[in-house]
């Protein structure tokens, strides 16, 4: 009755499970963006910062008590909270990281 409007009631645990998504990355490792478990509008907005599938990020750091995620990708530093980082499915290299940003195709 209380408080925002249509934020009541039992949240709805959007996070994909397992290891693959971009706030598990340990610092400094490497990996490429899969897809985006969120709606358009965060597809949009991620798209709009250059984290697409088929980027290679690198995660740069965390701050701690689920603070920001710092990545780099094609040499722009974007910092994305725990929520969103959680969304962003990955795919992690196992040999044979390619040089450049993007994939080889």
């Amino acid at each position: 009755m209380f408080g925002r409007r249509g934020r009541g009631g039992r949240r709805e645990n959007l996070s994909p499970i397992g290891d693959d998504v971009l706030a598990a990355l340990r610092d400094g490792e490497r990996a490429v963006i899969k897809d985006v478990a969120g709606g358009g509008q965060l597809q949009t907005r991620l798209e709009n910062m250059g984290l697409r599938p088929g980027k290679v990020v690198t995660k740069l750091g965390a701050m701690p008590a689920r603070g920001p995620v710092t990545v780099e990708c094609d040499g722009f530093r974007v910092a994305l909270g725990q929520g969103i980082a959680r969304l962003v499915r990955i795919e992690r290299f196992t040999t044979g990281t390619p040089a450049n940003g993007d994939l080889e195709k």
